[in-house]
This record gives C-alpha cells, sequence and structure tokens, in this order.
C-alpha cells in the first residue's frame, strides 16, 4: 500500500503529490489494510480531504465502510465513493464507447500506446 500527500503548493502555485510512505500487506483483508491505514495517518491532519483509490472493488467498497464507520463514530462527516477504481472506470469507459459507436476504441487506445 503506498500513501501519497496532495496539497496544494503555494510555492508551485500547483496542486502537488508527494510520496509518503509504504507497507507492504501481502494477502490481507480489508479490515487488515485499514488498521495499516490508520496507523500511517496518525501523523496526519484528519480533518483535511481524504481520497482513497485502490484497484480492488470488493476491497474499495470494504475498506470504505470501515472507514466510514469510524469516521461517525469519532463524529466526522462520511466520505462518499466516485466508483471502486480509476482504472475500472477507464476501461469500462473505452467498453461502453465501443459498443455505443461501434468504433474501435481499444484498437485505438492499444496503438496509442
Amino acid at each position: 500500500m503506498d500513501l501519497h500527500v496532495r496539497y496544494w503548493s503555494t510555492t508551485a502555485i500547483a496542486v502537488t503529490t508527494h510520496y509518503y510512505t509504504s507497507e507492504f500487506l501481502g494477502k490481507a483483508t480489508s479490515k487488515d489494510v485499514f488498521q495499516k491505514f490508520k496507523q500511517c495517518m496518525m501523523s496526519l491532519d484528519q480533518e483535511k480531504p481524504l481520497q482513497v483509490l485502490m484497484e480492488d472493488p470488493n476491497m474499495n467498497n470494504a475498506f470504505l465502510s470501515i472507514l466510514n464507520i469510524e469516521r461517525k463514530e469519532e463524529e466526522r462527516s462520511d466520505l462518499f465513493s466516485i466508483g471502486t477504481s480509476d482504472l475500472h472506470t477507464l476501461h469500462n469507459s473505452f467498453n461502453h464507447s465501443e459498443n455505443a459507436t461501434e468504433r474501435k476504441t481499444k484498437e485505438i487506445a492499444m496503438f496509442s500506446l
């Protein structure tokens, strides 16, 4: 698990992303991931906006559920889901556009890479 911090930099006058830390989890449940995530986040301001991205949709949903339960217990606002994964969203958008337009978007994308 990699954690990155994204913030507005007054020096760069832009949104800046920095690597924060990593945790090796091996095969882990959503509870395991949450516990490591919580440990890593302890030194950061918990009131700042938070974005969580993972590749496994099932892990995303379970992790978000655990995180929201804890936030509710701490009287913080719930986080909301904007989808399960950037990669899955992009993949599905290519599939839907190809079906809707009868164009070969996958071939175009593969060729562009």
